[in-house]
């Protein structure tokens, strides 16, 4: 990680070697690294947050409060590197910006960058963004652009699990800010609201609408640990549904 350097002679570089510098690809753009050389002086912040690629190449991992930093909203310690990366559509910007968000219940501001990454196919992002539209919560409720965005991103994940599978020590399959142990849980959660919404809403044609569909995803909840899936399993079965 590259510390504040303001105090040293790389300030005064002349700007033809600091872009030369800053375009090599070999620097690893965390936004630690990025906020501290953005920090050296007023040539070198420029190039930083006006470079469109570097602004999309940083890795974020989270968010933090800087009381002392007033002039900054809560949480956004990275500005103006995090809201260039923001501005640039960083998918792991825009999923630790909404993963505070939504830690303080503000749903709406969530919910923006949510859909932002959400149409980077960012798995998190997607079954995020499909519970504010089941719930309601952050944008208008909508039962059928739920159901949508769930069905993409169980698919997706029930893929990632299974190349996971087959080649432990493969872990690219995996998305930024992401486990195989949260892949999981968000097959969990988002497999159990699926199967929810294709048993209850009318929305659904009846090709959709079937019971076989609904058990898939209730067996796979509760093979991922969602004892509720399980008992709704025993329900259906009890009662003759399946």
């Amino acid at each position: 990680m590259i510390h504040s350097v303001s105090e040293t002679g790389w300030s005064t570089l002349p700007q033809d070697i600091i872009f030369t510098i800053l375009s090599q690809g070999t620097i690893d753009w965390s936004a630690e690294t990025a906020r501290a050389m953005s920090q050296v002086c007023r040539e070198w912040r420029n190039k930083i947050i006006m470079d469109h690629h570097i602004m999309e190449s940083i890795k974020f991992s989270s968010l933090r409060y800087r009381p002392h930093a007033k002039r900054f909203k809560p949480g956004v310690s990275e500005v103006p590197v995090l809201h260039r990366a923001l501005l640039s559509s960083n998918v792991t910007a825009c999923i630790v910006t909404a993963r505070y968000h939504s830690s303080y219940s503000n749903y709406s501001p969530a919910c923006k960058y949510w859909k932002i990454a959400a149409k980077k196919a960012h798995p998190e992002a997607l079954a995020m963004l499909a519970f504010e539209y089941y719930a309601g919560r952050g944008a208008d409720k909508d039962p059928e652009e739920a159901y949508l965005l769930f069905n993409r991103v169980c698919k997706m994940l029930d893929n990632i699990i299974v190349e996971l599978n087959i080649d432990e020590k493969n872990e690219s399959p995996i998305p930024p800010l992401m486990t195989e142990e949260s892949c999981k849980r968000i097959l969990q959660f988002s497999s159990h609201v699926l199967a929810i919404l294709i048993l209850d809403n009318e929305f659904m044609s009846p090709f959709d609408k079937s019971t076989t569909s609904a058990v898939k995803w209730l067996k796979k909840s509760q093979m991922h640990g969602c004892p509720e899936a399980g008992k709704l399993l025993q329900s259906m079965f009890r009662n003759g549904q399946y």
